[in-house]
């Protein structure tokens, strides 16, 4: 229970000999950042029906765990003051509502994951990624295989989203309702092989069709968003 007690009374806290965080700082509003340099899981909801590890911790703001693994079940829901560019080059597993209804605004690595689970239910909007209303950027690994329904749902400033994935991922229902990517003013960018191949395989994959004018080669992006390339080449 250390880090619980710890998080009660100091709004920045370093537990840098932890590997795992347990359930029990969720709703603290006195946090305001957190440092685990060794931490590489956090966990979700458990048997004894304590809540996930930050969820509902509004006032946290910086999170530093370059060395996370596994990111389970509503971790940071609601940590509307997040503003922590995701950069986690060692993740393998997200699930459910990791992230959803976050400040978030970009997402720069998300490592070697295979799939992002959908919503487990269309009304609980718990896709991973869902009602994050500061999210404009998104870049997803080329080991993903599976994006499951409604995983980006209510997010209204995400325009740019880049696949790293030359096979095109199956694709849930509903996984960009509400976004400029579902109205036509966002885009996604996907791997350039100079054949135009892999463009047109995302423009006719199940799903990914409904969006086949939004879609381009990454080599786009360095026309259309100079500075957001510049920002995120290494990255890609």
């Amino acid at each position: 229970n250390a880090i619980m007690w710890c998080s009660l009374f100091s709004p920045n806290i370093k537990m840098n000999s932890l590997s795992s965080i347990d359930t029990r700082v969720f709703n603290n509003t006195k946090i305001k950042s957190f440092e685990g340099i060794n931490v590489t899981a956090f966990v979700g909801y458990d048997s004894s029906g304590y809540n996930s590890a930050f969820e509902g911790c509004t006032e946290l703001a910086e999170v530093s765990i370059p060395n996370i693994e596994v990111i389970k079940t509503y971790a940071f829901h609601g940590c509307s003051n997040l503003s922590t560019i995701l950069d986690f080059q060692h993740l393998t597993t997200i699930e459910n509502g990791a992230f959803s209804a976050s400040g978030i605004k970009v997402i720069k690595n998300l490592g070697k994951i295979t799939s992002i689970p959908g919503a487990r239910d269309w009304m609980l909007n718990d896709g991973v990624f869902a009602n994050c209303p500061n999210l404009e950027t998104v870049i997803l690994p080329q080991s993903l295989t599976s994006i499951g329904g409604y995983v980006f749902r209510q997010d209204p400033k995400l325009e740019s989203v880049i696949v790293l994935a030359t096979t095109p991922p199956t694709l849930g229902n509903g996984a960009f309702i509400d976004t400029p990517i579902a109205s036509g003013t966002g885009s996604i960018y996907v791997p350039d092989d100079g054949t135009g191949k892999i463009v047109q395989a995302y423009k006719t994959a199940t799903n990914w069709s409904s969006f086949a004018s939004c879609i381009f080669p990454i080599s786009q992006l360095a026309t259309d968003n100079p500075e957001l390339y510049a920002e995120i080449e290494e990255y890609l």
